[in-house]
C-alpha cells in the first residue's frame, strides 16, 4: 500500500512548516537541491505558494530561474500560506545563510489577510496589538464570531479540487466550510463568459489573441476588501512586519528588496475591461489598487527598497506568453516565473 507524505507539518510557531520528507524538499523542508552552508548563499527569497512555485516543477520557481540568470546562490525559503508576519519568525534562519540579499515577496492575493490571521493567533497577539489595541481586538472579535470563510458561497466548488490549486492555509480553512458537493462543471465551460466560475461570480473570457485563463475576483476580494476591518488590520500587520524585517537586515548589513505579486486579476486587467467585467471584477481592482498604493507609499516613507511586478507580468501576457495556467489557478506558470526572474535581473543589473 502506498504512503501519501504530506506536503507539510505542524509548527509551534508558525502553524505549518513544508515537510522535509516531501519530494523536491531539502533536508530543511524547503524547495531546494539541498542546504548549503553558511556564507555559501548569496540571496534568500521569503515568500509563500508564488515564490515557492506551486504547480512548476521546482526548477521552474522564480528563485531557481534567477541564480540561473545571475549566477547568484539562491535559497528558496518560502511555503504556501506563509505572509510578512511569518518571516518575522523566518528571518533569523534567512540569516544563519548569511546572505547579501534577502526578497520579501508579499502577494496581493491572500498575504495581507493572512498576516492577520497569523497574528490573531493568541501565542501572537502581544507581539502584533497596538498601543491602542481596540481595533485589533475588535477585528479577532469578528474573526471569531464570522470567520472570513463563511462570507463567500464557494458551494460549486468541491474541497478537494480546491485544495488542489493552491496549498495556504486560509484557502485550507474555506475549503473546511464547503459543503461537499460533486464538482460537475467542465473546465471547458468555464470558458463561456455565461458560465458559474467556481467562486460564484462569472468567469471572465479572455480574448482570443491572448491567453485564456479563469479569473476569481469574487473570491480575492474576500482576502481584500478595504472596508473589512481584518483586512484594514491585515495591512497594518503587513507594513509593520516589512518595516522590521527591513530594518533587521539592515543592521545586519544585508540588502532587502521587497517584491510585490498582484494578482491574476490585476494582471488580466485591460483585457477584462475591454470586454464585460463583473461588479467583483471592478470591485477587486479598486480594493488592490487600495493595498497596492498603500503599501508603496509606507515603503517610501520608510525608504524601503521595493519592486512591482505587475509591468513585467503584464508585458508577458500582452506579447503573447502565457504567465498563467489555463485555468483558475492563481499561480504564474514557468513562463511567468520566468517573467518575476527577469524583471528581478534586470532589477539587480540596474544597481
Amino acid at each position: 500500500k502506498q504512503v501519501s507524505v504530506p506536503r507539510k507539518i505542524e509548527d509551534p510557531v508558525l502553524g505549518h512548516r513544508p515537510n522535509p520528507d516531501f519530494l523536491e524538499h531539502d533536508a530543511k523542508g524547503f524547495r531546494n537541491a539541498g542546504v548549503p552552508e553558511p556564507g555559501q548563499v548569496d540571496l534568500v527569497a521569503l515568500g509563500d505558494s508564488q515564490t515557492y512555485g506551486a504547480n512548476v516543477h521546482r526548477t521552474e520557481a522564480w528563485p531557481q530561474q534567477l541564480e540561473g540568470l545571475t549566477g547568484l546562490r539562491v535559497y528558496n525559503l518560502s511555503f504556501g500560506g506563509y505572509s510578512p508576519a511569518h518571516y518575522l519568525f523566518l528571518i533569523d534562519e534567512a540569516l544563519a545563510f548569511k546572505p547579501k540579499k534577502v526578497i520579501t515577496a508579499v502577494y496581493f492575493g491572500n498575504d495581507i489577510l493572512e498576516s492577520f490571521l497569523f497574528a490573531s493567533r493568541e501565542q501572537h497577539r502581544k507581539r502584533f496589538s497596538p498601543k491602542d489595541p481596540q481595533r485589533f481586538e475588535q477585528a479577532i472579535r469578528m474573526e471569531k464570531e464570522t470567520p472570513i470563510t463563511r462570507k463567500v458561497n464557494l458551494t460549486s466548488r468541491n474541497p478537494e479540487s480546491f485544495l488542489a490549486y493552491e496549498n495556504t492555509s486560509l484557502q485550507q480553512r474555506l475549503a473546511r466550510n464547503l459543503k461537499t458537493v460533486q464538482y460537475a462543471m467542465e473546465l471547458r465551460k468555464w470558458f463561456t463568459g455565461r458560465s458559474t466560475s467556481p467562486c460564484g461570480d462569472e468567469a471572465n473570457n479572455m480574448p482570443s489573441h491572448a491567453a485564456p485563463s479563469v479569473l476569481t475576483p469574487q473570491y480575492r476580494l474576500l482576502t481584500l476588501d478595504q472596508r473589512d476591518i481584518r483586512v484594514q488590520e491585515g495591512l497594518r500587520i503587513t507594513q509593520e512586519a516589512l518595516a522590521t524585517l527591513d530594518e533587521t537586515l539592515n543592521q545586519s548589513g544585508v540588502d532587502h528588496l521587497v517584491m510585490l505579486i498582484p494578482t491574476k486579476e490585476r494582471v488580466y486587467e485591460e483585457l477584462v475591461l475591454k470586454a464585460s467585467p463583473t461588479e467583483a471584477f471592478l470591485n477587486l481592482m479598486e480594493n488592490e489598487k487600495w493595498a497596492h498604493d498603500a503599501l508603496i507609499d509606507f515603503m517610501r516613507g520608510k525608504n524601503i527598497a521595493h519592486l512591482s511586478l505587475l509591468p513585467a507580468l503584464k508585458k508577458s501576457l500582452w506579447v503573447g506568453k502565457t504567465p498563467y495556467q489555463n485555468s483558475n489557478d492563481g499561480h504564474p506558470s514557468r513562463e511567468g516565473q520566468r517573467a518575476i526572474a527577469e524583471c528581478i535581473a534586470d532589477y539587480f543589473a540596474k544597481g
